[in-house]
Parts: structure tokens; C-alpha cells; sequence
């Protein structure tokens, strides 16, 4: 049964981004991701005193938090830094494919509907070839604006 044990690994979703950490490296990425200070430390679950030791904290009083999985092949020859490393890069690529949830309150215009609003002034004949430059000028800027505005957004979110 020992043998079990060892290809075993027990695994605990983090408090403050909710990814699966190993039990022996979740204090470095608390310490590393979230800047949790150890020092007269609360737990961020239930709000105890984790005293000198945070595993034991996390095994004895949330146990049933706690999922086991069986280690890879190849997993096991890789460091728990190198683990660490590519489950934060998995959750990165997981949030950059994942809609924004307020997207839906930018001004997003689509670039067919840019191009058929150019179109009609560029075949008009009413206007001046002035008027359709600075029409054109108008469209970019306001494009342009609107592009810069959602990355401010993007950038101060994420």
C-alpha cells in the first residue's frame, strides 16, 4: 500500500485563485502568487490562527478540500517549481480564451460595420473629396479611441 502512497499526491485548491496546488509547494505560491505573509498569518478559509505550520493547518481542519491524484510519469521527474510554473501558464492561457464577462459594455464596432459606413460616402457624389477625408479621419480616430480605451480597461481588470 505504500507503493500507492508514493504515486499518490495530494492536491489543494488555492484560497485566493483556486488552482490545484500540491500540498508541499502551497505555501510558495502563496507566498510567491498572493504575497501572503506567514507571520501571525490568518487562514483565508476559516479564519484561524495558522499558527507555525500552515500544512498542518490545511490537512488537519480542511481535509475535505484536499483531492488526490496520481502522479504522471512524467510529472514525477519534473520539479514542483516546473509544475507550479506550467499550471499558472495553463490558467493565464485559460483566462486570455475565456470572454471577458464585461465586454459586453465596450463600445466594440465591428470592422464590416466600419467599412460599409465608409463605402457610402466614398461613392457619394453630394460630398467633397475633403469631406470624405475627414469622414475617414473621424472613423480611425473614433477607432482608434475606442481601441485605446479598452485596453486602459483591459490593462487596469487584469
Amino acid at each position: 500500500m505504500d507503493g500507492d502512497d508514493d504515486d499518490v499526491g495530494a492536491w489543494f485548491p488555492c484560497p485566493f485563485c483556486y488552482v490545484e496546488i500540491e500540498l508541499p509547494v502551497l505555501c510558495f505560491h502563496l507566498q510567491a502568487e498572493h504575497c501572503f505573509d506567514f507571520k501571525n498569518a490568518v487562514c483565508p478559509i476559516c479564519a484561524a490562527n495558522l499558527g507555525k505550520d500552515a500544512i498542518s493547518h490545511f490537512t488537519t481542519h480542511h481535509v475535505h478540500s484536499i483531492k488526490r491524484r496520481r502522479k504522471s510519469p512524467k510529472s514525477g521527474s519534473l520539479s514542483n517549481g516546473t509544475n507550479l510554473t506550467r499550471e499558472i501558464a495553463d490558467r493565464r492561457n485559460m483566462h486570455e480564451t475565456t470572454p471577458d464577462p464585461l465586454s459586453a459594455f465596450l463600445y466594440n464596432v465591428p470592422i464590416s460595420e466600419l467599412q460599409e459606413d465608409e463605402e457610402p460616402s466614398a461613392t457619394s457624389d453630394d460630398k467633397s473629396s475633403t469631406n470624405e477625408e475627414v469622414d475617414i479621419k473621424d472613423n480611425e480616430e473614433k477607432r482608434q479611441r475606442a481601441a485605446f480605451v479598452q485596453q486602459l480597461v483591459y490593462s487596469t481588470i487584469f
